[in-house]
């Protein structure tokens, strides 16, 4: 089960971080000319919602590796995410806690 829990771990961080980066590329790329490219960006409430489901590392590096969201009026986003972050690492020992490692004598 544990090992269960490391995989899903990585595996939400990494989807994290890909989409962090895909966020920035299309904001880079004008996406706000073009409805179409609007409307495929990605929101700050879905970020935050991916954060919540153990994805706060791997969001929180894509927005400092590519300088994205890290403007003065979207400082609540990386205030959510801290709170998330803090949440996540009470989860993750709880999680622990609930299944530990079987002994091996």
């Amino acid at each position: 089960m544990r090992k269960m829990g490391a995989i899903f771990f990585l595996a939400i961080n990494v989807f994290a971080f890909y989409i962090g980066y895909s966020d920035k590329r299309l904001a880079h790329s004008g996406a706000y000319g073009s409805q179409s490219d609007k409307e495929r960006r990605t929101a700050e409430v879905q970020l935050v919602a991916l954060g919540a489901f153990g994805g706060t590392p791997g969001l929180y590096a894509s927005l400092l590796v590519f300088n994205h969201k890290t403007s003065a009026e979207k400082a609540y986003l990386r205030r959510a995410l801290s709170a998330l972050a803090l949440q996540n690492v009470v989860l993750v020992a709880l999680f622990l806690k609930a299944f530990p490692r079987k002994s091996t004598f």
